[in-house]
C-alpha cells in the first residue's frame, strides 16, 4: 500500500541550508525505507 508523506518547515532565509539538509535526510530514509519494505512504501512525490 502506498503512503504519502509531508513536510511543513516555516521560517526565513536563513533555514534554507537546513531545510535542504532535512529535505536529503528525508528522502534518503524514505528511499532506505522503501527498499527494505517495498510492499509498506512511501511515496515521496
Amino acid at each position: 500500500m502506498l503512503k504519502k508523506i509531508t513536510l511543513v518547515i516555516a521560517g526565513g532565509v536563513s533555514l534554507g541550508t537546513f531545510e535542504a539538509g532535512a529535505i536529503t535526510e528525508l528522502l534518503y530514509a524514505l528511499e532506505e525505507h522503501n527498499k527494505k519494505d517495498p510492499e509498506n512504501r512511501f511515496s515521496s512525490m
